[in-house]
C-alpha cells in the first residue's frame, strides 16, 4: 500500500513515501517469546500542492503503539476484566505479570470515555454511509464496560457494511487498526479522515 501511494498522512491526509526504519524493538508473543522487529518509517513529503514535512511509523495491526505485548493479548485481558475476572485471575489468563495487566486495564480505564466515543464516532459513519441507524449500547455500570461494548458495536456494523474487511483480521487487531494502534497510548486518538488508510 505504501509503495502504491495508498497509505495517508494521519495529519494532512497528504500520500506518504518510504522514510527508512525505526530502530529495532521488542515483541512479546501471546506463547510469551519475545522477538525483535524493525518497523518502517514514513514521511510526508512537503510539495506545492500538499503535504507536512511530519514522518510516522507504520504500526502492523498486532501492535499498539509503546506496548510490549501483541494486541490479542491485551484485548483478552481487558475482555475478561470487563467480564468480572480479579486482576490476579487476568494476569494468570495472560500469562503476564500482575503489574502489566494492571497497566493495561488501569490505561483503558483512563481512555474509557474516549475510546468508546471514537467508537461510536466510527460506527456512525459507517451505519450513514449505508443509511442505517445506529445500534443502542445499553449502559453497562462502568466505563470500560461500555467501551468494550460501543466496540462491539462498532465491530458489528463493519461486518455488516464490509464483510470482506473482517474476514482475514482477528478482532483485537481490527480493534487496533481503528485505533490506529494508540488504544490505550497517551495521544488522542486520531479521527478517522474519510478515504485514509488507517
Amino acid at each position: 500500500m505504501l509503495a502504491d501511494g495508498l497509505l495517508r498522512c494521519p495529519d494532512c491526509a497528504g500520500p506518504l513515501s518510504r522514510w527508512g526504519h525505526v530502530a529495532r524493538r521488542f515483541v512479546r508473543t501471546s506463547t510469551e517469546v519475545v522477538e525483535k522487529i524493525r518497523l518502517r518509517r514514513t514521511i510526508c513529503p512537503l510539495t506545492d500542492d500538499s503535504g507536512c514535512g511530519r514522518t510516522h511509523v507504520l504500526l502492523p495491526a498486532f501492535l499498539l503503539g509503546r506496548r510490549l505485548d501483541v494486541v490479542e493479548v491485551i484485548w483478552s485481558a481487558l475482555r475478561a476484566c470487563v467480564d468480572g475476572l480479579g486482576w490476579r485471575r487476568l494476569a494468570a489468563l495472560v500469562g503476564r505479570p500482575a503489574s502489566t495487566v494492571l497497566g493495561w486495564v488501569g490505561r483503558a480505564r483512563v481512555r474509557a470515555g474516549l475510546i468508546r466515543d471514537r467508537f461510536a464516532w466510527l460506527e456512525h459513519l459507517l451505519v450513514a454511509a449505508d443509511g442505517d441507524d445506529m445500534a443502542r449500547v445499553a449502559p453497562t455500570g462502568s466505563g470500560l464496560g461500555d467501551a468494550v461494548a460501543q466496540i462491539g458495536v462498532c465491530l458489528a456494523a463493519l461486518r455488516r457494511a464490509r464483510p470482506v474487511a473482517l474476514a482475514a483480521m482477528s478482532v483485537a487487531r481490527t480493534v487496533a487498526v481503528l485505533s490506529g494502534g494508540w488504544l490505550l497510548g497517551t495521544r488522542a486518538l486520531r479521527p478517522v479522515l474519510p478515504g485514509l488508510s488507517t
